[in-house]
């Protein structure tokens, strides 16, 4: 029977956007069989709730296929079947001994500042863009910074926020659009998805690397329109870049492209000679 339930498991990868599968679809597990349903677990009530409202008609549909006989489909959260005991035990200990630490992790890396940004006329609306948002003189919201890959960027988006952090008390982060993509997927398989939003929408500015990742990624896409509008509603800043101008981002949904161009969009150009030149002679100094 499980042998059949693994069959079903990669017809459902087939028919299914990848992303969708890895995160709700893939950790569903075989219990049992009896004569009219199938049983199988998964993390929590969370997803017992999308995959009721989402697959479960594609999955009865699949099973009817591979098994040749109509069987329903129970759900259950893995904290029935006694599977991840272990797992459940960790994450209360970790609760019950968390410790408020009194240094927010910031993600930034201390090394890029605008004092070593190598300013030309590729990059220089740009930074003064940064620098504005930087010393809250003018709010750019969100500032959407984007170009090809290796033209300054991270630098840039980094520079800002080492500012902000030395120049005021402000809470803020950084990440890719990778890290939060995989921050969330974590979230929602240990349950933890309160803990998730508090990080991202209790924040005063938030760098977000690469945005361009979540695009074709249906429920990333859904929890950082929520979050983008949590923060922007609060009058937060918000920091993105791409490689490419909001609607040229392939996969992504209409209304955060139409959001990631309600502030300012600065792009970065290749450098011209002067400003390589200037580059090599600061990188190898």
């Amino acid at each position: 029977m499980k042998l059949l339930w693994n069959k079903c498991k990669e017809e459902l990868k087939n028919r299914v956007n990848k992303s969708n599968y890895e995160i709700w679809l893939d950790p569903i597990s075989f219990v049992s069989v009896d004569e009219k349903f199938i049983t199988v677990s998964v993390p929590n009530k969370y997803y017992i709730d999308r995959i009721n409202k989402d697959y479960l008609k594609l999955l009865e549909e699949i099973v009817r296929d591979i098994f040749k006989r109509d069987f329903g489909i129970n759900l259950i959260s893995s904290g029935e079947t006694g599977e991840f005991t272990a797992q459940d035990s960790f994450i209360k200990k970790e609760k019950k001994e968390r410790v408020v630490s009194t240094t927010h992790v910031t993600g930034l890396n201390q090394k890029y500042t605008f004092d070593n940004f190598i300013v030309g006329n590729c990059n220089q609306f740009a930074h003064a863009a940064a620098k504005a948002v930087a010393e809250n003189s003018i709010t750019y919201n969100p500032l959407f910074i984007y170009g090809d890959v290796g033209l300054g960027k991270t630098h840039l988006m980094h520079a800002t926020g080492n500012f902000i952090l030395n120049n005021s008390k402000k809470r803020v982060l950084y990440v890719t659009s990778e890290v939060f993509v995989n921050d969330m997927i974590t979230s929602i398989q240990h349950s933890k998805m309160t803990s998730f939003r508090e990080k991202y929408r209790r924040l005063d500015v938030l760098f977000v690397d690469d945005v361009h990742f979540i695009a074709g990624k249906e429920q990333s896409q859904e929890e950082f329109f929520h979050t983008f509008n949590t923060l922007f509603e609060l009058h937060k800043q918000i920091v993105l870049s791409s490689d490419k101008y909001p609607r040229e981002i392939p996969r992504l949904v209409e209304r955060l492209k139409s959001r990631f161009e309600w502030g300012l969009i600065a792009d970065i150009q290749p450098p011209e000679l002067e400003t390589r030149i200037a580059i090599l002679k600061r990188k190898a100094e």
